[in-house]
């Protein structure tokens, strides 16, 4: 799938407002969707905070259908204890069962609290802009 303007403009707003490091929105299925990361900073994750970021897209997705291993809190917006590798922290949420957010930041440039609130409110918009399942379309056969 090629990621959408909208959602990568979703993605970029959300780096801005939130003063994060890297945003990435993934699929269910763990496709990059769209993402999009700060001025001058690196576009790519050393392996080490890639599988950290990765278990935590796993944790919320499953989190959303069935209670994942990081608890998210009542929306559904969970941060990993004790941070990534190299200081940063990660923020991350199910955007319906379609796909996963995550805001990755440093807490001196930015606090947990603000970035809960900006992701809560760009998953409301992210999950208007990403295409309907296929699936839910179809009529039950009973």
């Amino acid at each position: 799938m090629i990621a959408s303007l909208d959602l990568t403009d979703i993605c970029q707003q959300l780096v801005r407002d939130a003063g994060g490091r890297k945003v990435l929105l993934c699929s269910v299925e763990g496709e990059v969707l769209a993402h999009a990361g700060a001025e001058g900073s690196s576009g790519s994750l050393d392996e080490a905070t890639g599988d950290a970021v990765a278990q935590l897209i796993a944790d919320v997705v499953e989190g959303a259908a069935d209670g994942g291993r990081v608890p998210a809190t009542k929306d559904l917006v969970a941060s990993l204890p004790g941070g990534l590798p190299g200081g940063l922290s990660a923020c991350a949420t199910a955007v319906g069962a379609k796909a996963a957010l995550v805001v990755i930041f440093d807490g001196r440039a930015t606090t947990l609290d603000r970035v809960r609130l900006k992701v809560r409110r760009a998953r409301e918009v992210l999950g208007k802009s990403l295409p309907a399942e296929p699936s839910a379309e179809k009529p039950s056969s009973h």
